[in-house]
Order: structure tokens, then sequence, then C-alpha cells
């Protein structure tokens, strides 16, 4: 029987229980007549009222308290249904869970967390955020806890070192929440993974990074790489130099806008996108030139090629170029010192001639060739001793032009 159908039974015995006393003291106190006939057979009409009302109070109060006692037991079963389909979900959870009081004592953990640690359940209620957590990051991971137990903000999420029983170290992700009882924070409930091979791999991902970087940096060109948007996505320390920004300023910049020449750009920039639309092919080699911070051009050589991901859609294309600006103004220089000469040399008033080590004419001024009457098709590419000196001389030319 139910303990709810126990109550109600016991309320209607409690009812007739009183049924049986009052006839007992009408028997002996208050009414004529024996004990049976007040009890069942010659009830008086008043006594009758009485009695019933006095068991169907009885049998009310019963009902109220086996229902509310239903209620209450359906409510802790559910409760403890509840706790049950909880604590199966955090053992077989693939994450370690640990509770711990304002102290840093651990107060729960999980088979995963057990395992992690390499503590069986019962050692881990033994240990506290001071043996669990390595030296290193022990006084950062004990000033978050202090403060999130004095209900202060500090980061729910962050990675720490920890040392395993065996003195393993491991890097675990937290994620920590305040443990209340009530309206009082009395500890933290914190959620671990350890993530110690993404973070070597990550380590070991930026170390091939920076080693890239160096290669890079070391490099005597412009290395830069642009996306399908026409923005920066990398540069190196040579680009950075001859353009005059750091590296976090270029990154994401439009190069079309920012670097080159406004002139250029309506020029410049359509063939870019015809590159990264695959509609042409990227040129052997081109100059163009670029814009520094402080206004002034820098004539760079470019050579490109085409970047594509791994379904080889074309993201972008990255460019090495050489800074030749000094090197065209040395050429520009020395056509200018050529055309300077060439003008003195054809406009001198006396002979002038050049002749190579073998004796044999290079060049010739006008005036020489007036007075000698040649033409300068006639002259060139032979001896100079026959032309221009007597064969009596022509022993001396040679001593003196060391033939």
């Amino acid at each position: 029987m139910k303990i709810e159908h126990k109550i109600i039974a016991t309320s209607i015995v409690f009812g007739l229980f009183f049924w049986v006393i009052d006839t007992v003291l009408d028997s002996l106190i208050f009414c004529k007549g024996t004990f049976l006939e007040l009890l069942i057979f010659d009830v008086p009409n008043h006594e009758l009222y009485i009695r019933l009302t006095i068991i169907v109070i009885f049998l009310i109060f019963g009902i109220f308290i086996s229902t509310n006692l239903g209620k209450s037991k359906r409510a802790e079963e559910a409760l403890r249904e509840s706790e049950r389909r909880y604590r199966e979900m955090v053992e077989k959870a693939g994450i370690a869970i640990l509770i711990d009081d304002e102290n840093g004592n651990i107060k729960y953990a999980n088979k995963k967390a057990a395992e992690l640690y390499g503590y069986s359940l019962e050692e881990m209620n033994d240990q506290s955020i001071k043996s669990l957590v390595h030296p290193d990051d022990f006084e950062r991971v004990m000033k978050f806890h202090k403060a999130r137990i004095q209900g202060k903000r500090v980061p729910s999420s962050y990675v720490f070192k920890n040392v395993k029983k065996d003195g393993t170290v491991r890097y675990f992700e937290l994620i920590a929440a305040p443990d209340k009882k009530e309206e009082s924070i009395i500890g933290t409930r914190s959620y671990i993974k350890d993530i110690t091979e993404q973070k070597r791999a990550g380590e070991k991902l930026q170390e091939e990074r920076d080693k890239a970087q160096k290669y890079l940096d070391i490099a005597g060109v412009i290395l830069i790489a642009i996306n399908r948007d026409g923005n920066v996505t990398l540069i190196n320390k040579k680009g950075c130099d001859i353009l005059g920004y750091d590296e976090r300023e270029i990154i994401g910049m439009n190069w079309f806008d920012n670097f080159i020449p406004e002139r250029l750009r309506d020029i410049i920039k359509p063939v870019s996108e015809k590159l990264l639309a695959g509609k042409i092919e990227p040129a052997e080699y081109f100059e163009n030139p670029v814009l520094t911070r402080k206004g002034e051009e820098r004539l760079i050589a470019w050579h490109n090629t085409i970047l594509r991901d791994e379904k080889g859609t074309i993201v972008g294309h990255l460019s090495s170029g050489e800074d030749i600006t000094e090197r065209k103004r040395a050429e520009e220089a020395l056509r200018n010192s050529e055309e300077r000469f060439r003008q003195f040399f054809e406009n001198a008033p006396d002979y002038c001639y050049m002749v190579s080590p073998q004796g044999k004419t290079l060049n010739i001024n006008a005036a020489a060739l007036a007075v000698l009457g040649y033409k300068k098709k006639d002259v060139i590419g032979k001896p100079l001793q026959t032309i221009i000196y007597a064969p009596s001389s022509v022993e001396n030319a040679k001593k003196l032009f060391m033939l």
C-alpha cells in the first residue's frame, strides 16, 4: 500500500477511534442508554453530527497530508532522478569537472578530472589548487579564484600549466563559474580540458611562422602578399623599411589606395583585378613606383606569382620587389654624362679620336674628318696609324700608342 493510502486510512481510524471515545464518555456521563445503543443503534442526533464532523475533519486532514506528502515525495524522486542523470552525465562527460571551496580545496572531482591529474577519485578529495597548479601559474590562478569568490569580474576562461601526480606538466584550458549556495559564493565550479597537444602544435606552428618571418625579413627585396580585395596580408621588414610604416600599420590596408601614386591607380589596379580573376597570366617582370609615408616615390622592379587555396581558387598574389630607384638614377646620370661627353667630343674644334688597344679607330670627331677628308664610315674600325699619320711617322705612332 502506498504511503498516501496509509495516511488516509489512518485518519479514518482516528475518526472512528474518536467515535468510540465519545460513546464511552456519553454512556458514563452525559446520556442514558447502553454503550452499544450509544455506539450504533440509538445515537443522539447532536452526537451523530459531532462524530461525523470529526471523522470528516480527520479525513480531510488525512487527504491534505497525503496529497502534499505525495507531491513532496514525487519532487524528491524527480530531484533524485535529475541528480542521477546529472551525475551520470558528469561522470561520462569528456571534460573534467572540479568543484572547490573558497580556499581552493577540492570538494568534488569527476572521473575525467581524476584521469587528467592521474589520481584516484579518493585522492582527488585531498588535493587543492596549490597541489594541482604548476608553480609558474599558481599565483595567477589563485588571484583569479579569490577575486571570483569576492564577486569581482575576472576572466572566465584561461590556460594554465598543471602538474599531474607523476610530475608531468600539462596545459589545461579552464572555464570557471562561481559555485553559489543561496546568494553566497562558496567556491568555484570549473570545467577543464587538456589542450597540451594543441598548444604544442600551436607553438610549433608559431615557431615555423617566426622562422619563415625571419627568412622574409632578411631578404634584400620586398615580399608582399595581397588578397582578392587588394588588401595587404603579409609584408616583410624590407617592405616596411622602404614604405616607412610598421608592419601592423600596413597589414589590412588597401595596397592600391595607399601605396600606389594616384596618377597610376586606375592603370595598375585593373591589371591586378584581372590577374586575380585568372584572366591574364602574371607578368614575368614589370616596374612601377610606390608611394612612401613621406610622399616620396620609389621605383620597384616586381616579380609576381599567384596564390591559390587547397581547391585551386585564386586567393591573392605574392610579389617580390627590388628597389631600383638609385640604380635608375645612376643609369640616368650615366646617360646624361655620356651625352655631354658625346656633345663635347663631336663639337670640339680640335682633332678628337678614340682608339682601341689594338690600334683600331673607335670614333673620330667632325673636326678631324674635315681636315683628313674622310667620312666617318671609312675610318671606324681601320688602323689609326694608316689614316692619320704619314708613312714615315707610323713607327713613332706605334710607339706612342704601344702597339
